[in-house]
């Protein structure tokens, strides 16, 4: 299976779903992080590393996040918008992979929010082709209850074995003060875990797009 993570910045995928990457990588799958933002020579050097942690390849965007905006142009960043929509659209349809994973997209942070818009859009154009290729998606939860709002997971993926190897791979990103959010990420992890029947998890909200008829019938019309 091939899997591709959509992360609006690098570190999203390693603090958000690390250990998954690396479940899903050891179990022979192939497992591809697409870093939308930041493609700065340190975050490249960072992202290179953590990477190889995990078993997985990974790839920049190099669109531009708000925290790079300058002098407060609005018109900079990350957007839910025509142009970034058919660059993540290519990326997709290049990668072809079975399942992807994206930001949930209510969130406070406003990349976040983009990223998983796009990501959602291009899935449910693809879907509506009806050819023979579409991707499942599942929503990852960063910072939950910081960023991450109304989350409503419905899959747990158990990382209690990878613990320490997410943590190596967050550690390469010391040049954005990681390890001062880190705690968040991992009470996370420990209280998915209790939820999923385990010491530690990563959580997702699966993406179940109607298809076919269904898709344009509400209640009370229709064949039953």
């Amino acid at each position: 299976m091939k899997i591709a993570v959509f992360a609006a910045h690098p570190d999203d995928a390693e603090t958000s779903v690390g250990g998954s990457i690396c479940r899903y990588s050891d179990a022979g799958h192939k497992v591809h992080v697409v870093n939308m933002t930041n493609k700065g020579s340190m975050r490249v050097s960072s992202a290179e590393r953590a990477s190889k942690t995990m078993g997985c390849t990974f790839e920049f965007l190099d669109f531009v996040d708000h925290g790079n905006r300058a002098n407060g142009d609005r018109e900079l960043g990350l957007a839910f918008d025509a142009a970034h929509l058919a660059i993540v659209d290519a990326k997709l349809r290049e990668l072809r992979p079975d399942l992807v994973w994206a930001h949930w997209p209510v969130d406070t942070h406003p990349d976040h929010v983009a990223a998983g818009s796009l990501v959602l859009r291009a899935c449910d154009l693809i879907r509506l082709e009806g050819g023979d290729w579409s991707p499942d998606l599942w929503f990852f939860h960063p910072c939950i209850g910081y960023q991450a709002l109304c989350v409503a997971p419905d899959h747990f993926e158990d990382i209690s074995a990878y613990v320490e190897r997410k943590r190596k791979a967050v550690g390469e990103y010391e040049c954005v003060n990681i390890w001062d959010a880190y705690p968040l990420h991992e009470s996370a992890d420990k209280y998915h875990g209790y939820q999923a029947g385990c010491l530690y998890a990563e959580s997702f909200t699966r993406c179940n797009f109607r298809s076919g008829e269904a898709r344009h019938r509400v209640v009370g019309e229709g064949r039953a």
